[in-house]
């Protein structure tokens, strides 16, 4: 609807809770707020709209800026003079989100259509000069109706029809006496209910107004009131009208109104009159924004109102008692505008602890947050005693606290305030309470009246101390207590006497914090660093006890249905049975959180819900799995102090240091919506980058791109991721990888951006995947391909021109050398023929000397031949004178 200012000063009493009576209260559910506000980074403190897109985001429209959530932070959108692609006007009235998944802000300055891709606007604005322009400035609503065509709701008493095809916009006068149209509503036939100052009119779909309902004070069943603040069909297709006057339902049938106003007195009537706004949850139930009354949640089956004001001391209460705007999101949590406070989460899927502190207007009056212990007086209700408080009796089904102090006036209260432990004597009917220095009383509460026992100097039959710490009861009805610094004692309920029993007599320490009887009908006592002592009561002496057991500090000890005994403590805990003398270890490997464990409860499905100063564990035997609960599950602390309670009815109570925690915890589960997981930020040297920007890559928004080229030289990139939880955001969980560069999924925890540089050229998928806050996964996630393009010289274009010159080259110088050569080949040729021919006309001159050379050696062998033939006659000669000669001599000689 419309932007819900205080008209009129309206008074209301600080007591307004006041009118509930003890009964009614304890009956209303427990509605837990998350706040948000300008602390957080929302732009301003007045919510006028609230709106979730098809991503998963909230949209926040203020009077100062539209807002964009997360879950983690706020990103605020503002109107900026001059620039004509800003938000039209920073009141952000009416939000619509159309069939397309174009968001629409309706604004005291026009409409505007918000860009996505381009991250910008796109803005419509009175224009007088013409007609088929927006009619005026203010909206109040915005419809969109079967054709996809769009209803506005103005200030100046007109409803324009807008046409999303030719962009123009046709006016409708709703009437000339209203100047305000506050709100518009289909009904289910598809007739447009509207809301003004002088009641509601009805058009048809032809355009004609059928009815107008006002406000008859003759007529009962006439509206409630002319001044009409919201209209909201229900999931029934009920017509429900908020005014100035109440609340009123319209019957379809006796075409009349059934109105519920305020009636004081009755606290199931409605806060305040006063109604700005309206919704429904996802059970059904109406809820209501009043002006200065709070938030009423409407519970039509039994017809009353729930209230639900701001408590300055209850950070989870709703933030402020104007309430602007109501939006019901896609996982059933609801989101409540205020007028001054930002904004209010209730979380549908919340773990369903509720809580009950002191100084909680709207619970019962604790007397004490710090609580030491928890008992059940079966069948009429729970004793509680904290530490400085006294002792209270709890009726969570009347909603009734009664508290029961000491007063040093009266000797028949309780001995002192400080309760360290509770027992119910279900055999005597009374309450036994244990103190720190006030010893101990046994209060009877059919009298009102508490009889105490103190430590008598000398006395042995007088109680040990007066500084107790715990007290057990077992199955034959003996009370057993447990002191600091003074042993234990053992109550004679015959004789009103104790027994008592220290170091003295065997007890391995003198600080006893927690005492069991087992089967055998031994006692066990715990202490503080000494481990456990084991007491016979029957012979009234110590006992060894094994020597496996292994904790120091034995803070709780209990026996199960099978006669097992349970020590819890540090470090962990472990399990003993008296039987088979079998000792078991926990809490080394089981990821139970490294701290003590106080005390403990099992329920039926073998699960210990360990109280510890960490948190709330709840340890499954069989399967070995520790999940721990703190402060972001929705407990008011994570520190647990005293006894708690599993209770006959099947809750727990548990006993912390901020109050009574109770659930129950078979409905306590974990949150199985897998969350969605969007990329919604891509960086260029840590600048987001839009489409429509300069040199960027991008075509659409980030969050629906599946690929994107980047050039080499943009080499350093990052990219921011979320998923949607809005239920505890700071409890999801990251991982991501970069296919083709991460070898592994990188943890990133809580961490929502990854940052790469110099990737080399080639072809990447980012994916990114998300748990919740209770480590539900979302395995699919996202993914975006990355094509790193390669630098110019790295292109298969350069690369293949390189090749071709390269190429063309060896071919030139190829064809050359081939030119080259032949044509040195017929050079070559030309001198081989002339040579050739020199050739052959030396060889024919040499043949012919050759010839004549022959010639002129067979002369010259014929003359040889002759020579020699002259040479044998010569020879022949020369021996014939030779022959003569040597007669000669011979004869001369003789």
């Amino acid at each position: 609807g419309s932007e819900m200012g205080c008209r009129t000063p309206i008074i209301v009493s600080i007591m307004l809770v006041a009118i509930l009576s003890p009964a009614v209260r304890a009956q209303q559910p427990f509605v837990p707020f998350r706040n948000y506000s300008s602390f957080h980074g929302l732009s301003h403190d007045k919510v006028l709209s609230i709106i979730q897109d098809r991503q998963g985001f909230m949209w926040f429209g203020t009077v100062e800026g539209l807002n964009r959530f997360d879950g983690y932070t706020f990103t605020s959108y503002y109107h900026k003079n001059g620039d004509t692609t800003s938000l039209c006007d920073n009141t952000a009235i009416a939000m619509l989100e159309d069939r397309h998944g174009d968001l629409w802000i309706g604004t005291t300055g026009g409409l505007s259509r918000y860009n996505r891709a381009s991250n910008d606007f796109t803005s419509y604005v009175p224009d007088p000069s013409d007609d088929g322009s927006i009619s005026d400035g203010r909206i109040n609503q915005i419809l969109e109706d079967e054709h996809g065509n769009f209803w506005l709701a103005f200030s100046n008493g007109y409803v324009d029809h807008f046409n999303r095809t030719s962009g123009r916009f046709q006016h409708f006068l709703v009437d000339e006496n209203s100047l305000d149209v506050t709100s518009l509503e289909f009904d289910r036939k598809g007739d447009l209910w509207i809301g003004t100052r002088i009641g509601v009119v009805v058009m048809n779909k032809a355009r004609q107004i059928t009815q107008h309902f006002s406000h008859d004070p003759a007529d009962a069943g006439s509206l409630s009131h002319n001044y009409v603040n919201d209209l909201f069909l229900d999931r029934n297709g009920v017509m429900w009208v908020g005014s100035d006057g109440g609340l009123s339902r319209y019957d379809r049938d006796r075409k009349t109104f059934v109105t519920h106003r305020h009636r004081a007195g009755d606290a199931n009537s409605l806060a305040l009159d006063v109604i700005r706004c309206l919704g429904q949850d996802h059970t059904g139930r109406i809820w209501v924004g009043t002006e200065n009354g709070g938030l009423d949640i409407f519970d039509t089956g039994v017809g009353r109102f729930y209230h639900y004001v701001n408590d300055e001391l209850d950070p989870r209460s709703i933030s402020d008692n104007s309430i602007y705007a109501l939006f019901r999101d896609r996982h059933n949590n609801m989101w409540v505008g205020t007028n001054s406070r930002g904004i209010c989460l209730y979380d549908a899927n919340r773990k369903p602890f509720v809580i009950y502190q002191k100084n909680l207007s709207h619970q019962p009056q604790l007397s004490n947050n710090k609580i030491s212990a928890i008992v059940e007086q079966p069948g009429i209700g729970l004793w509680v005693g904290s530490d400085g408080g006294g002792v209270g009796f709890f009726d969570e089904a009347h909603g009734t606290f009664t508290p029961y102090r000491h007063d040093p006036k009266d000797p028949n209260s309780i001995p002192g305030d400080f309760v360290v432990d509770l027992e119910w004597d279900e055999k005597a009917k009374c309450l036994w309470i244990a103190t720190w220095g006030a010893g101990l009383g046994r209060f009877d509460p059919a009298t009102k009246k508490c009889r105490r026992f103190l430590p008598r100097a000398g006395d042995p039959a007088a109680l040990a101390s007066d500084k107790l710490w715990c007290l057990y009861m077992d199955n034959e009805g003996t009370l057993y207590i447990g002191t600091l610094g003074s042993g234990f004692s053992i109550y004679n309920r015959s004789t009103g006497t104790f027994n008592s029993y220290s170091t003295n007599a065997g007890l391995r320490e003198e600080n006893v914090v927690a005492i069991c009887r087992d089967v055998n009908g031994l006692l066990w006592l715990g202490s503080w660093g000494n481990g456990v002592s084991c007491f016979d009561p029957v012979a009234r002496k110590f006992v060894a006890r094994p020597d496996s057991l292994r904790l120091r500090n034995a803070e709780s000890i209990a026996a199960d249905s099978s006669g097992r005994l349970w020590m819890m403590g540090h470090p962990g805990f472990e399990s003993y049975d008296p039987v088979s003398g079998a000792v078991q270890h926990y809490g080394d490997k089981e990821h139970v959180p490294e701290t003590t464990i106080n005390n403990f409860l099992r329920d039926g499905r073998r699960n210990f819900w360990l109280t510890t100063n960490k948190g709330l564990v709840r340890y499954n035997l069989a399967t070995q799995k520790a999940t721990v609960y703190t402060e972001d599950d929705g407990l008011p602390t994570s520190q647990f102090y005293g006894r708690p309670l599993y209770a006959s009815n099947g809750k727990m109570y548990l006993a912390s240091v901020r109050g009574i925690i109770a659930f129950d915890p078979d409905s306590l589960k974990d949150n199985a919506i897998v969350p969605p997981v969007l990329i919604t930020d891509f960086k260029i040297f840590n600048k987001s980058v839009f489409a429509d920007s300069g040199e960027s890559p991008l075509q659409d928004v980030i969050s629906e791109t599946k690929e994107i080229s980047l050039s080499s030289r943009y080499d350093f990139i990052s990219l921011n991721f979320v998923a949607f939880n809005y239920s505890w955001p700071e409890g999801n969980r990251y991982a991501y990888k970069l296919e083709g560069f991460d070898k592994d999924w990188v943890a990133a925890d809580g961490q929502r951006s990854a940052t790469y540089t110099s990737l080399e050229p080639r072809d990447y998928v980012f994916r990114v995947k998300a748990s919740n806050n209770d480590g539900v996964w979302n395995e699919t996630g996202t993914s975006l391909t990355i094509h790193i393009l390669p630098r110019w010289y790295e292109t298969l274009a350069f690369k293949l021109a390189v090749a071709l010159a390269i190429g063309a080259a060896t071919y030139g110088f190829y064809r050359y050398r081939v030119r080259s050569i032949a044509a040195q080949a017929r050079k070559l040729s030309t001198i081989v023929r002339e040579r050739t021919h020199e050739l052959q006309e030396m060889n024919k001159d040499i043949s012919e000397k050759n010839q004549l050379l022959q010639d002129r050696q067979q002369e010259i062998e014929m003359q040889n031949e002759e020579l020699k033939q002259s040479g044998d006659e010569i020879m022949a000669q020369r021996d014939i004178v030779y022959a003569q000669n040597q007669k000669l001599e011979e004869a001369s000689t003789t």
